[in-house]
């Protein structure tokens, strides 16, 4: 079954990974925490890794 997941979601996991921390990955792509969190909740379930 291959993995499926955006280039947003990418995105978002690259700017936690710059950022250290959700909040400032948020500030630094300009969407809310929540959005954030949402978007590598989705890809650690996807992956089935936290």
């Amino acid at each position: 079954m291959p993995l499926r997941f955006t280039i947003r979601q990418l995105e978002y996991l690259v700017a936690v990974a710059e950022a250290g921390s959700i909040a400032g990955a948020a500030d630094r792509v300009n969407v809310s925490s929540p959005s954030i969190s949402a978007a590598i909740s989705q890809l650690e379930a996807d992956f089935g890794h936290q």
